[in-house]
C-alpha cells in the first residue's frame, strides 16, 4: 500500500470514529434520527466499524424497526464475534418482534460468553415467562438477583411469574422489594404496583 493510500485509509478511520462518537451520543440522548445518520456515515467511512452497526441497531430498535436492528446487530457480530452485549440486544429485538425462540438462542449464547450478566438473565427469564416456562423464568430471575441484588426489574418480573404460578405471597414480597430498591419507581409506577399489591391481598383474604 502506498503512502497516499495509507494516509487516506487513516483519514477514513478517523472520520468514521468521529461520526460513530456522534452517533453514540445521539443514541444516549434519544435523538434516534441523527444517531442513525451519524452511524451510517461512520460505516460509509469504515465498513468494518462494528460499534457503529451496534449503535445504529440500538437506534433502529428504539424506533421499533426490529428487522433493521437485527440486521445491524448480526453484521456487528459477523465483524466481531462473541460480543455478549450485542447478542443481548439482538435477543431483545427478537423478543420485541415476538421471535421468542431466536431471542432465547441469543440469550443462551450471551450467557455462555458472559455468565455473570444480571440483565441477560432477566431478559431470558422474560422469554421463558412468555413461553409459559415459569419455573425456568424463576430460576433466571433468581440468578439475576444473585449477580445484582439491586436489579429492580428482576424483582418485578419475578413477582409477575409468581402470580402466574399462584404464589401470591411471594409475588407481594417481590413487588414490595421492587418498590424498595427505589429504581424505576416514579409516582405513577408506585401507584400502579401498590394497586397490584392491594388486589393480590384481596385474593388472599
Amino acid at each position: 500500500m502506498s503512502l497516499l493510500h495509507q494516509m487516506q485509509s487513516m483519514a477514513s478511520r478517523v472520520a468514521s470514529s468521529v461520526y460513530h462518537d456522534w452517533g453514540a451520543t445521539f443514541v444516549r440522548r434519544g435523538d434516534l434520527k441523527n444517531a442513525i445518520q451519524s452511524c451510517t456515515r461512520a460505516i460509509e467511512f469504515d465498513p468494518g466499524k462494528y460499534e457503529a452497526y451496534f449503535n445504529r441497531g440500538v437506534a433502529y430498535m428504539n424506533q421499533g424497526h426490529y428487522a433493521e436492528a437485527i440486521a445491524d446487530f448480526t453484521t456487528s457480530l459477523e465483524i466481531m464475534p462473541k460480543q455478549y452485549k450485542v447478542l443481548a440486544y439482538r435477543g431483545l429485538a427478537h423478543y420485541y418482534d415476538d421471535a421468542l425462540t431466536d431471542a432465547m438462542n441469543d440469550y443462551n449464547l450471551a450467557l455462555y460468553y458472559h455468565p455473570r450478566e444480571s440483565m441477560v438473565y432477566v431478559y431470558r427469564g422474560m422469554v421463558s415467562h412468555d413461553m409459559g416456562h415459569y419455573e425456568a423464568a424463576l430460576h433466571d430471575y433468581n440468578d439475576a438477583m444473585r449477580y445484582d441484588p439491586h436489579n429492580a426489574i428482576s424483582y418485578r418480573r419475578r413477582a409477575e411469574t409468581h402470580v402466574k404460578l399462584g404464589n401470591l405471597r411471594q409475588a407481594i414480597q417481590d413487588y414490595w422489594a421492587f418498590l424498595e430498591t427505589g429504581a424505576m419507581t416514579t409516582n405513577a409506577t408506585r401507584q400502579e404496583v401498590e394497586s397490584i399489591i392491594g388486589k393480590l391481598r384481596l385474593q388472599l383474604a
